[in-house]
C-alpha cells in the first residue's frame, strides 16, 4: 500500500513542474517520472539497510548484496533520466554557469556524484568485509548510508530550489515571447 501511494505521488510529477512544459514531453515527462522513482528507491532503502545491519550478519550480508546490484541499476537509470532533463532543460553547456538554474543544477550533481563515490566505496569495500564477517565494517556501512542520508537530504533540498528556479529552456522561450515580431506594424 505504501508503495503504490509513493508510486502514485512519483506519478503525479507528470502533470507539474518544468518539465511539463520541456519538449518533447514524450521523453522528457517519462524521463522525469523514472528520475524520482528511481530516486525515491534509493532513499528511501537508507533506513531499512540500516535496520538490517542490525540484525544477523549472514542475512545483512545476503540482503546487502542483493542491494548492491539492484542499486547499480537503479543508480544508471537515475543518471541517464538525469541526463536527458538536463538536455531539454539547460539546453547549452554555458547555462550551467551563467543561469541560477545551471548553478543549481551544478550543486546537485556535485552531491550527487559525491552519493555515488560513498555508495561505490560501500560496495567494493564494506559490503565484502560484511560477508566476511567484520563486525566493525556493519558500524561504518551504517556510519556512510547516514551520510548518504545526509547528502541525499540536501539534494532534495537543491531539487526543490530547482523547481522554484526557471531553467534555461524556460528563459529562452520568455525571451523569444518579448521579442517584437518582425512583421509587426504600428499604425498611426
Amino acid at each position: 500500500l505504501f508503495a503504490a501511494g509513493g508510486m502514485l505521488a512519483v506519478a503525479s510529477l507528470a502533470f507539474t513542474g518544468h518539465v511539463v512544459q520541456a519538449k518533447p514531453t514524450w521523453l522528457t515527462v517519462p524521463a522525469l517520472v523514472l528520475h524520482a522513482a528511481m530516486a525515491c528507491f534509493w532513499f528511501g532503502a537508507l533506513w531499512p539497510l540500516i535496520l538490517v545491519l542490525r540484525g544477523d550478519p549472514g542475512e545483512a550480508a545476503a540482503l546487502l548484496e542483493q542491494f548492491s546490484r539492484r542499486a547499480v541499476v537503479t543508480m544508471a537509470l537515475l543518471v541517464v533520466a538525469a541526463l536527458v532533463l538536463t538536455v531539454f532543460q539547460t539546453l547549452s553547456l554555458g547555462a550551467f554557469i551563467s543561469t541560477d538554474y545551471g548553478v543549481l543544477l551544478l550543486g546537485k550533481i556535485g552531491l550527487v556524484a559525491l552519493i555515488l563515490a560513498i555508495a561505490a566505496a560501500n560496495k567494493w569495500r564494506l559490503v565484502p568485509a560484511i560477508a566476511r564477517g567484520d563486525l566493525s565494517a556493519r558500524r561504518r556501512l551504517r556510519a556512510t548510508i547516514g551520510v548518504e542520508g545526509a547528502l541525499g537530504a540536501a539534494v532534495i533540498a537543491v531539487t526543490a530550489a530547482l523547481g522554484l528556479t526557471p531553467p534555461p529552456r524556460a528563459l529562452g522561450e520568455a525571451a523569444q515571447d518579448l521579442e517584437p515580431s518582425a512583421r509587426q506594424t504600428i499604425d498611426f
